[in-house]
């Protein structure tokens, strides 16, 4: 059992940076230093995208781990601003595959190259060790947020607007 001072340090910490994560002024900030104006969830797409062969929103959709209907109006955006395509599906005529555009690339790489430079600057005074064990930690806990714990059964991502899971929800 987790004492419940800890569990509550750890629960403030991601409550913290899933808020920061989404926060106006970081993609103010994101988007003064790229020139792009792109929320995190639209880089996810792209990136997504980038990867690989074109996808239908539901593969994207289970790849992001994201309702269809918020990406779907995602996915509207990014192809009103140039950065995705909808094409035929050949397969399957009620389908259709998304695809990144030369100009989502540019977005994308434009993007990474704030974020890096964001990053740089922030976390100047830590050593690289520091910061692969933060990292390593970050992603144990996202995966066993999203297990339910190192035994439990997959319960889905964590809410980035509250920090906890689906299943705990008041």
């Amino acid at each position: 059992m987790i004492d419940p001072a800890v569990h509550e340090q750890v629960n403030d910490a991601i409550t913290v940076v899933a808020r920061f994560a989404n926060s106006r002024h970081l993609a103010a900030v994101h988007s003064a230093l790229s020139g792009i104006d792109l929320p995190l969830s639209a880089v996810a797409l792209l990136k997504q995208l980038e990867a690989g062969e074109a996808l239908r929103l539901s593969e994207l959709s289970r790849r992001l781990q994201v309702a269809l209907p918020p990406l779907s109006r995602q996915v509207r955006t990014l192809i009103e601003s140039g950065f995705v395509t909808r094409a035929e599906d050949g397969s399957d005529a009620r389908a259709s595959l998304l695809a990144i555009t030369d100009d989502g690339r540019d977005a994308l790489r434009r993007f990474t190259a704030a974020n890096r430079a964001l990053l740089d600057k922030a976390l100047a005074g830590w050593d690289d060790e520091s910061l692969a064990v933060l990292a390593s930690h970050m992603q144990r806990l996202v995966e066993d947020l999203r297990r339910g714990g190192p035994d439990g059964a997959d319960v889905g991502p964590a809410s980035p607007a509250t920090g906890v899971l689906p299943a705990h929800r008041a």
